[in-house]
């Protein structure tokens, strides 16, 4: 845990100017994750305090000693997210142990013993409890996102969860994640949705446009509500949303009023909140 200490401040020596450093001081306590949080949350809970905002990584060696109940309970502190790796293959190798405890160890770390309905699926075994675990994620957070980690086409290594009810976060997380820069094969994905993986090194534009046109079909609205469905519903981010209008406008297939809805001028290209599109109906 990183403890935010005095202030200090450094001089840049090219331009003289004053920069306010904050120090840190880290403070490591040793045992598994749910044994030292615990303690912790159930203190504040009692005094009727919240977790100072926080972005808690929780990166297990394999499924034991993450319940689903401390997720909830840490996304219920306004400002904190999770981030989460998710051992996708552990957990599929293990959901039919023939001891007890190890199955009991999955049901809680997915929250749910629909994780057992998982043994009777006849397909992808892997996809399924990363639907499951999302749904859960969703019944704790507004914003989800899962993202797979491959070392080749068809092997899922495992599984990155951020879950935040902060829009601002997830807009952040997903900036980071867009400006990964993934090394030899590994390949970096929001599967968030299911039927649109998103592989976060290619260009998404045309793409984008034409989910765009087909979504706002027909419809006159304020570019604001376009970026926020992009940023809340899609694995996209606002430069994506920019290439993708100026697609849409470059290629007749979309409008925009020479003047926004507050009376100024739109610039050519811009496209700010209060600009006013228009979508024509699709054949």
């Amino acid at each position: 845990m990183a403890i935010p200490q005095d202030t200090v401040w450094e001089i840049d020596e090219h331009t003289k100017a004053k920069h306010e450093i904050l120090t840190f001081s880290i403070h490591a306590d040793v045992g598994r994750f749910a044994d030292v949080f615990t303690p912790t949350l159930e203190s504040l809970e009692r005094e009727g305090k919240f977790l100072v905002p926080s972005f808690v990584f929780i990166d297990p060696f394999g499924f034991s000693g993450i319940p689903f109940t401390m997720i909830r309970r840490i996304l219920r502190n306004p400002s904190c997210e999770v981030f989460i790796t998710f051992m996708v293959n552990a957990v599929q190798r293990f959901v039919e142990h023939p001891v007890a405890a190890v199955r009991q160890e999955i049901e809680g770390l997915v929250g749910t013993n629909e994780v057992q309905q998982i043994l009777v699926l006849t397909g992808n075994r892997v996809e399924a409890l990363r639907g499951l675990y999302q749904r859960q994620l969703r019944t704790a957070a507004t914003f989800v996102r899962s993202f797979e980690i491959r070392d080749a086409p068809e092997h899922i290594l495992y599984y990155l969860f951020f879950a935040s009810n902060n829009a601002l976060g997830h807009e952040k997380m997903k900036d980071a994640m867009w400006g990964v820069a993934p090394e030899g094969d590994f390949r970096f994905v929001d599967n968030t949705d299911s039927d649109q993986l998103v592989l976060l090194r290619q260009d998404p534009t045309a793409r984008l446009a034409a989910d765009l046109a087909a979504r706002f079909a027909g419809q006159t609205l304020q570019a604001a509500e376009i970026l926020r469905f992009v940023m809340d519903e899609t694995g996209f981010v606002h430069k994506h949303t920019r290439a993708a209008l100026n697609t849409l406008e470059g290629t007749g297939r979309l409008a925009v009023a020479p003047t926004k809805v507050d009376g100024k001028k739109r610039r050519k290209a811009s496209f700010p909140p209060e600009a006013v599109v228009a979508f024509p109906m699709t054949s």
